[in-house]
């Protein structure tokens, strides 16, 4: 075998055998586009969740 081939080959073998995966985050949200409709839908949603949660604390 070529000198180069074997320098590879050395260099694998001398590597842990096991992988490390990381933690992905969990609070990863989806990212989509949305009509403007919708978008409004959404922001006046929140302001009236926003309004009861003042009213009944």
């Amino acid at each position: 075998m070529e000198p180069v081939f074997q320098q590879d080959k050395d260099r694998s073998t001398g590597r842990g055998t096991c992988k490390v995966f990381k933690k992905q985050s969990k609070t990863h949200i989806a990212k989509y586009e949305v009509s403007p409709h919708t978008e409004r839908i959404f922001r006046q949603n929140a302001r009236l969740i926003d309004e009861y949660k003042r009213k009944n604390a």
